[in-house]
């Protein structure tokens, strides 16, 4: 079928999906607006009902004292018996007053917070009808993206630029796909290693116990000490074990990942608690002080190492971003001379020139393709043939909820990632093990 024909099918059909779309453009950034909204209102929720909480509890304990004062009639006729009625009265209206205040405070309390607790109905409820617009706005550019791969994918000689355009396309996502990979690879390091820093964090905790222990076993704390000493050192073990298990998995997930000291503890042995005595203690806590320094020095070179996988990350999203970014440029510039070129046939007109300017080895505009095959492209070709063009669509990249977005990843406190929005996977890995890192301290490992 020629490409007049199938645009000639499709006309009526892409004619409806762009009117759709242009009533929609408004719902992305009006959603993002509302969103904003409605967390405002959120908080300004919680703010009414602790100002209630507070007013509740002014009005109770004023009208308790303004209750007492109503009621403390020997307290009334003390005052005028000793002739301080007028004190007695001023107090009792003081107390009312201020009974009336409070609980004039409480109503508008009710009040306000009923009010916004309307107006977060009333939000929540339009971001529900944009979320819907949005879905239906991304399900006609999903439409209009299989028209124009129906009419348009694979060789077009009525419209020769669209190959290169279309050739150009594939070629960045090439590319992309290669950086993307490289910048999940680095994430999930950077991800891993942090979990196996927190491993390594109790392992540390437990050998200060188990010194701690030995110190006081040294003073005469007995059995006791020793079986503080011995279970402490049970446990490091057990998270020694856990850490070296995580790290070589991370080596094995990126070779990137250098060697770090292996951790090196000393047996618990229930001999000593047995048989207890001074010269095995002094042995027994030379050697735990050797594990602790040795966990330090783990712990060193681990932090050393998350700092160069957070380099690598960084690296990487530096390298990912203009490619992603040439991506978007050359699927939009697809895009908008399918979009034209389809408009023009379904006029009964002549295919557009590429108004926008030719990219690195595209035709210059207004090309017509001479007799034979088209020509090479002005990039060195990579090594081996030409992408071919698939049957179906390429792979969808990882899915997220709807109305996901960097902002909807990020865990409450992080600090944004500037690329989020190229890779949202990539971005909640380094953002969640930034939030994770933030809690620890890395002196704890530097020896005293």
């Amino acid at each position: 079928m020629s490409l007049s024909y199938n645009v000639s099918v499709l006309a009526r059909e892409h004619a409806r999906v762009l009117d759709e779309l242009a009533q929609l453009e408004y719902a992305p950034s009006s959603l993002e607006s509302a969103k904003t909204y409605v967390k405002d209102l959120k908080a300004l929720v919680v703010d009414a009902e602790k100002e209630l909480k507070a007013a509740k509890k002014a009005e109770d304990k004023e009208g308790v004292e303004a209750h007492d004062v109503k009621q403390s009639l020997f307290r009334k006729l003390s005052y005028r018996a000793v002739g301080k009625g007028a004190v007695w009265d001023a107090k009792a209206s003081k107390e009312e007053r201020e009974y009336l205040d409070a609980h004039e405070k409480r109503l508008k309390a009710e009040d306000h917070l009923k009010a916004l607790k309307s107006t977060l109905r009333e939000a929540e409820q339009s971001v529900d009808q944009l979320v819907s617009e949005v879905a239906r706005r991304d399900a006609l550019l999903r439409e209009q993206q299989h028209m124009y791969s129906r009419v348009f994918d694979g060789p077009t000689p009525e419209a020769p630029q669209d190959d290169h355009l279309e050739w150009a396309v594939r070629r960045n996502e090439d590319e992309n796909n290669l950086q993307q990979a490289a910048l999940n690879l680095e994430s999930q390091t950077l991800s891993a290693l942090t979990e196996a820093k927190k491993t390594l964090d109790n392992c540390l905790h437990k050998m200060q116990e188990c010194e701690n222990a030995s110190d006081y076993d040294l003073w005469g704390g007995g059995s006791a000490a020793d079986v503080m000493e011995n279970s402490a050192l049970t446990a490091a073990q057990m998270y020694a074990q856990q850490f070296h298990a995580a790290f070589a998995q991370t080596k094995r997930l990126n070779p990137a990942v250098k060697s770090i000291p292996e951790i090196k503890l000393p047996k618990a042995s229930m001999s000593d608690i047995v048989f207890d005595n001074i010269f095995t203690d002094l042995e027994q806590h030379d050697k735990i002080g050797a594990g602790l320094r040795s966990v330090k020095a783990t712990g060193i070179e681990l932090c050393h190492e998350i700092n160069r996988a957070k380099e690598r990350v960084e690296a990487a999203a530096q390298k990912a971003q203009p490619v992603a970014e040439a991506l978007a440029r050359a699927r939009a510039e697809l895009l908008e001379f399918r979009k034209n070129t389809f408009e023009a046939f379904a006029a009964q007109g002549a295919p557009p020139s590429y108004s926008q300017g030719p990219g690195p080895g595209l035709p210059q505009a207004g090309y017509t393709a001479p007799a034979g095959p088209p020509p090479q492209p002005s990039f060195p070709a990579p090594a081996g043939p030409p992408p071919s063009f698939p049957a179906g669509p390429p792979p969808p990249p990882p899915s997220f909820p709807a109305g996901s977005g960097p902002s909807f990843l990020m865990p409450e406190g992080a600090t944004p990632v500037h690329w989020g929005s190229m890779n949202p996977y990539a971005a909640q890995l380094v953002r969640k093990s930034t939030l994770e890192m933030e809690g620890t301290d890395a002196k704890l490992y530097e020896a005293k």
